[in-house]
């Protein structure tokens, strides 16, 4: 239960608080750099490491993926359909990766 309140938590920080500071905070063209840079350097990264870390434990933590991506979501305070894209394709690369740990972790057991 622990593991899940931290993941969720490291979430919601992540994908939420980020891109609302760098709204909120940063004006002009610095702004529109951070969105960009969250969006296509740290997001899909945070998306990789949680499920790396959900494939390593596959049985308590297999829905974090779908978490972080209903997070994601509800970000966007509007249903865009490129938002909707980058949702879908940041829970395809977390099921993917999740999987991929979870294979490896098998293979290193035997």
């Amino acid at each position: 239960m622990k593991r899940i309140l931290i993941l969720i938590f490291a979430a919601v920080i992540v994908l939420m608080l980020l891109p609302f500071i760098a709204v909120k905070i940063i004006n002009g063209d610095e702004g529109f750099a951070c969105i960009l840079i969250l969006f296509y350097c740290i997001n899909p990264l945070f998306i990789l490491i949680i499920s790396i870390y959900s494939g390593l434990h596959i049985r308590q933590l297999w829905f974090v993926p779908i978490i972080c991506s209903v997070i994601f979501s509800v970000t966007a305070f509007y249903t865009a359909a490129v938002i909707l894209l980058y949702s879908a394709v940041y829970l395809a690369l977390g099921i993917i990766f999740m999987f991929v740990s979870a294979f490896i972790k098998k293979l290193i057991k035997k």
